[in-house]
């Protein structure tokens, strides 16, 4: 019996990544083919006098958004998957160091993250956009997977959601940005 359970958890599991990768290809394919029917103009935001995109150019974006795509979701199976354990590790410290410690130490972490989030984003603003872009589609994958459900707290969710489109906006700003700096001479 125990077989079968978890042969059927490996198919929940199997199916779920195949899903993913068939959602990646599909937006992958669709964002592109919007981006190239209608967006393309927009572009000229990034650089003057873009030529008409070719076959190849058109298939190589949509291939990398395809990509970027299941990287949101292999980082947010990853955190899913990570969860159980980060929760026992911070109960555990907090037994260990005290409520009060844990909560200074957190707020510290957070300042020295974000201290080399900003070294990261001076030397390659470009990667750190992507990077930025990448998370904040995973914290919304996550968000909307693990605490948006008939028993959470609702507002946290959507709060979390809007920060993470807020993240997208920075991210794709700061990829514009370097790409630019990147092209002046």
């Amino acid at each position: 019996m125990q077989y079968f359970l978890v042969l059927e958890v490996e198919m929940a599991w199997a199916i779920a990544i195949t899903l993913q990768i068939l959602v990646a290809t599909a937006v992958g394919t669709v964002v592109s083919s919007i981006f190239f029917g209608l967006g393309w103009p927009f572009l000229g935001l990034l650089e003057k006098n873009l030529p008409e995109p070719t076959r190849r150019t058109r298939t190589k974006l949509g291939g990398r958004i395809a990509l970027l795509v299941a990287t949101m979701f292999f980082i947010a199976d990853i955190v899913i998957a990570l969860m159980p354990y980060a929760y026992r590790v911070f109960v555990y410290l907090i037994g260990v160091l005290g409520l009060q410690v844990m909560q200074i130490s957190i707020g510290l972490a957070v300042v020295v993250l974000g201290l080399l989030a900003h070294w990261f984003k001076v030397k390659n603003q470009s990667i750190f956009g992507i990077v930025e872009f990448l998370f904040a589609g995973a914290a919304a994958i996550v968000t909307a997977k693990y605490a948006m459900n008939t028993t959470s707290q609702l507002p946290a969710a959507v709060e979390t959601l809007v920060g993470s489109v807020y993240v997208v906006s920075r991210g794709v700003s700061n990829y514009a940005e370097g790409a630019k700096k990147r092209k002046e001479p």
